[in-house]
Formats: structure tokens, C-alpha cells, sequence
């Protein structure tokens, strides 16, 4: 009858947790009901928000059950089988010694942290809510236990702006390894590896995350600037071997955000990056429109060859709304310019328009510029900030 409701409904791993905690509470002789009131009613109070399923692919789980993961893996400093979430739950915490009061405390306290993290309720800096939405919109699940462990530490223990560094510094690390396409596979031990460095530190937790970030946990490097501008400059982007168009426009939007930032003399702008779409500056039908037209045959074959291996980088391509993006397909440089210039509002598209040609090499600079750009967005391992 452990997994079943009174209806005969299985029950989540979270209700199968909320029975678990409430049967200790009465051995150990607690007010259960003083508990639910200050600890899990609010689960209940929401429990559309909680039980609303996010994540993707085989990583889909309710919030609920998402928090628990995460507030397990935090407490053991190990990975933990999502799929067997009650049976590690129970293990964990019939060898556990803390009263049950003290366990749904803490419980809460994660799911404050958690509520900060998705943006429900305040707590946290406006920075760090950006870095959330980043490493959320990326579906990194993985620094979920990490940033939540974080959250939760007494102001006393983790001052606030060291705080907001540290999870700048994950939020940076997982966007210059999607940007240099980096694989992610092993990411919830990278992690697991990084809190464990964090909770046995002898210094600041903040800076603990840190330093555990520069030395590259379980072997995952965080990329510098000079590894950014090599894979910027000949690296594919687009299509088969490239990222997705929504990181594409996550990573020249962020680009753009900075460069309205920094125009003090333009009205400003509040811009859907993710509402645009990516368009290449050559064509991807350039063979047809923007052949190579070299006299001699082998400079010919040899100039065909570059501009195939280019196309598709990213100093190639750039955003612009879906209206405007038919009609510039395959323009000639002076038109698709003269496009650019009179309807988009983007600062990325005026300084590329500042180019009177375009070919290989400004393709090549331009993916190098970029580089430079998104590294004062998110600063790598190299940066002084960091400390």
C-alpha cells in the first residue's frame, strides 16, 4: 500500500518522500501536523506549479520531484538515480541522524532556493536571475544541486556578491562550453565534483566554486578567450556539426544586448532575441548567387572551397525578424546591406553593415569580434574578476 493512493493511483516519488518524512515525524514524536503547516503545505498550496513537468527528452520530471533530486544530491555529494528518486531518498534517510524537523527545514529552505532559481519569488539579485534564465534556457539541469546549494548558505557563511560571482562563474562556464560545442554527457558528476570542492573547502564556498570551475572538474575545461576566438573564427556553427538556431540567437542576442547597453546616445530598445531568426550574411545557396568568379581555375576551385567551409561559421550569420529575413535570402551584399540598414534596429547589424564588402576574411575577423564581445559578456577562466 506504500505506493498507492487511497483510489489505487500510484503515487510520485515526492508523495512517496512527504509519507516517508511523516512516519518518522510520529516515531520521533513530533507535531506532524505543526510541521506540514510551516513546511509542506506550500506543495500542496501550489501543487499545479509543483507537479508541472519541465525538462526534455528522458530528463522530463515534475517540479517536485526535480526538487528532491536536487536537494538529495546537495545533502550526499553524489549523483543520484533520478528513476529510483524514493528507494536513494530512503536509504539516505534511514541512515541519516537529524530529527525529521530539522530535515523539512532544510527541505524548505531548497525549495525557497528553488523558487528564486525558476524566477517565482524574489531572493535573488538581478544578475543572478539572468544567469538562471541563461543556464535554464540552455536545459543545464546538472548545476541545479550546486546553484541550490548556494542559495541556501547563511548570509554569514557566503556573503551575498561573492555568491552572485559563483554563479556567474557556472553560468559562463556552461555558455563558453556550449559556444565551443564542448560536450556535456558526464555534466552531472562535473558538478557533483564541484560541490563537493565547495562544501569541504577551507575558504569561501564562492570562491571554492571558482577555483574548482578553473581547474576543470572531471577533465571539462573552461574554455578562454583565445580557445573562443579559434572555434569563432573557422568553427561551424549552422546546421549539421553547429548548435541549435535558439543558442545561435541566445549567444548574438546577448551580444546585441550589450552593444544597446553600451550606445548611451540611442533610445533603448527592449528586444525578443528569441523571437528572430538567424540568416547568413553569403547565402547557403551561394554557388547560385554569390559565385566565386576567379579567372584562373584552380584559385577558382581553391576560393570554392573556403567559402564552403565558411558559410556557415558564425561571423556568417547574423539576426533579423522572419518578415525581413525572405526577402534578404539571397541578395548581393550591396542590397541585403542597404536592407539591413534601413529596417533592423540591432546594433550587430549596424556595425556589420559598416563593412563595404564581404567575403572569407571578414567572415573570419568578424567571427574572431565576436569572440571578444560575448567574452565581456560572460568573462572566461582568464578574467580579473574572477580572482
Amino acid at each position: 500500500f506504500e505506493a498507492l493512493n487511497a483510489r489505487g493511483t500510484p503515487l510520485s516519488a515526492t508523495d512517496l518522500v512527504k509519507n516517508l518524512l511523516f512516519m518518522r515525524a510520529d516515531r520521533e514524536n513530533a507535531n506532524a501536523e505543526a510541521l506540514y503547516d510551516v513546511h509542506w503545505k506550500r506543495f500542496d498550496d501550489a501543487k499545479d506549479w509543483w507537479r508541472e513537468v519541465v525538462g526534455v527528452g528522458h530528463a522530463q520530471r515534475a517540479r517536485e520531484d526535480v526538487l528532491m533530486g536536487n536537494w538529495l544530491v546537495a545533502e550526499t555529494g553524489r549523483t543520484v538515480n533520478i528513476s529510483r528518486l524514493y528507494s536513494e531518498f530512503r536509504q539516505w534517510l534511514e541512515g541519516d541522524v537529524r530529527e525529521v524537523e530539522v530535515a523539512l527545514s532544510q527541505l524548505s529552505g531548497y525549495a525557497d532556493a528553488y523558487e528564486q532559481m525558476e524566477g517565482r519569488i524574489s531572493g535573488a539579485s538581478d544578475r543572478e536571475a539572468e544567469a538562471f534564465a541563461t543556464i535554464r534556457s540552455l536545459g543545464i539541469m546538472a548545476a541545479t544541486p550546486l546553484v541550490l546549494w548556494l542559495l541556501v548558505q547563511r548570509e554569514d557563511k557566503l556573503d551575498p556578491s561573492e555568491r552572485e560571482l559563483a554563479i556567474r562563474a557556472i553560468e559562463s562556464f556552461v555558455v563558453r562550453r556550449m559556444a565551443t560545442k564542448l560536450q556535456t554527457r558526464a555534466y552531472n558528476q562535473v558538478f557533483v565534483d564541484v560541490l563537493a570542492k565547495a562544501q569541504g573547502a577551507d575558504q569561501s564556498a564562492g570562491k571554492a566554486v571558482i577555483s574548482a570551475l578553473k581547474a576543470g572538474p572531471n577533465g571539462y575545461a573552461w574554455p578562454d578567450t583565445t580557445q573562443l576566438k579559434e572555434a569563432f573564427r573557422t568553427g561551424r556553427y549552422y546546421g549539421a556539426g553547429g548548435i541549435n538556431r535558439r543558442r545561435l540567437a541566445l549567444l548574438l542576442g546577448a551580444i546585441d544586448a550589450r552593444l544597446q547597453a553600451a550606445a548611451a546616445k540611442s533610445e533603448p530598445l527592449t528586444i525578443d532575441y528569441s523571437g528572430l531568426t538567424v540568416e547568413h550574411v553569403i547565402p547557403q545557396k551561394w554557388r547560385a548567387h554569390w559565385p566565386v568568379t576567379l579567372d584562373d581555375e584552380a584559385e577558382r576551385i581553391r576560393g570554392e572551397h573556403r567559402r564552403e567551409a565558411r558559410v556557415h561559421c558564425i561571423g556568417n550569420l547574423t539576426l533579423v525578424t522572419g518578415s525581413l529575413n525572405p526577402s534578404l535570402s539571397n541578395d548581393p551584399w550591396k542590397a541585403k546591406r542597404a536592407q539591413l540598414k534601413e529596417h533592423s534596429h540591432l546594433k550587430l547589424n549596424a556595425l556589420l553593415c559598416e563593412n563595404d564588402t564581404w567575403d572569407e576574411d571578414a567572415i573570419e575577423e568578424r567571427g574572431e569580434w565576436l569572440a571578444g564581445q560575448l567574452s565581456e559578456v560572460w568573462p572566461g577562466p582568464e578574467a580579473d574578476r574572477w580572482g
